[in-house]
């Protein structure tokens, strides 16, 4: 059983749940459409706090190459038994694991809080950054009302307003 810097807890059950979800639905696919075509050609995209990539494999289609990163072993290892050529998977802490020449896009995908995220991408992207945050205020499956607090997509809108940056919705 592995448990990310984040917090979330990959066990052999999560990770059948998460597989079985994205092979149910395309949710892992309509991002990676939506994030395409802001893409420069040939893009070397970092998917930051990948999980089990997911998202990773979905983008790899539209870019040249895909780094996938996550702190979670048991994430990277059920991840490599799926890679694909020209995604990548590295184990390790995003904040410390940076890559030899900057990335040209980074997505964190329910990655973290806000600061940390352009923390991060200020260090190791060139290009694009792509938050994808949940557009609700409350977890959805705990069995009390968790609030998500700095995690949502109206807290990260406001923190990148209060820095100058304009949010684009999709």
């Amino acid at each position: 059983m592995g448990k990310g810097k984040c917090g979330m807890q990959w066990t052999d059950e999560s990770i059948a749940f998460l597989r079985d979800a994205a092979a149910m639905n395309r949710y892992y696919e309509t991002v990676a459409e939506k994030i395409t075509p802001q893409l420069q050609e040939n893009a070397h995209v970092c998917d930051a706090g990948c999980g089990i990539g997911e998202l990773s494999l979905a983008l790899k289609p539209y870019c040249r190459h895909v780094t996938a990163v996550d702190a979670d072993e048991l994430a990277i290892k059920t991840l490599e038994a799926h890679l694909i050529e020209g995604v990548t998977a590295r184990c390790g802490d995003m904040e410390t694991l940076a890559p030899e020449k900057p990335y040209d896009a980074m997505v964190f995908c329910l990655f973290g809080r806000t600061e940390d995220t352009l923390r991060i991408a200020r260090k190791q992207c060139r290009g694009k950054i792509f938050l994808v945050k949940s557009d609700y205020s409350h977890h959805r499956f705990s069995a009390g009302k968790v609030s998500l607090g700095e995690y949502t997509a109206g807290s990260t809108e406001n923190v990148l307003r209060e820095k100058g940056v304009v949010p684009v919705h999709h």
